[in-house]
């Protein structure tokens, strides 16, 4: 499982409570509350469900944004005499390939994360308690 795909299914587990969480309330200590699978107080922090459901899709268009992302991959200059039937020619040439790279492309020819995967570690590190968190992901 790659970070991406685990950042995704944590995303849509949110999502999926949030909107079982719409809609229902109750009475508690005589007001306006949202019950059980709703509103989560802890003290005096309340959590609204569609800003829950707001959130889940900001991250997941960040996931989304970072796999298309481009990612600068650069290849070492080589170095060659301009004119090498001169011998006193003192003139090299330097040539430098690059290219552009999705994370996808980045991560199946270099076997590795792109160098933008801790915006991703980042985001991951919430669910550091899930099973399948990965230490490698650790910020």
């Amino acid at each position: 499982m790659t970070i991406t795909e685990f950042l995704l299914a944590r995303i849509a587990e949110d999502e999926a409570v949030a909107q079982r969480a719409l809609g229902e309330r109750y009475m508690v200590d005589g007001g306006l509350r949202w019950g059980e699978v709703g509103y989560e107080t802890v003290s005096d922090l309340t959590i609204d469900p569609a800003r829950v459901l707001a959130e889940c899709e900001a991250k997941r268009r960040i996931v989304e944004l970072h796999q298309s992302w481009p990612v600068l991959v650069e290849a070492k200059p080589t170095f060659e005499p301009s004119d090498p039937t001169d011998l006193n020619a003192m003139t090299f040439r330097m040539s430098k390939q690059i290219a552009w790279a999705t994370e996808q492309e980045y991560r199946a020819k270099f076997g590795v994360e792109p160098p933008s995967a801790p915006m991703l570690r980042a985001l991951a590190s919430v669910y550091a308690d899930h099973p399948d968190f990965r230490e490698e992901w650790r910020s």
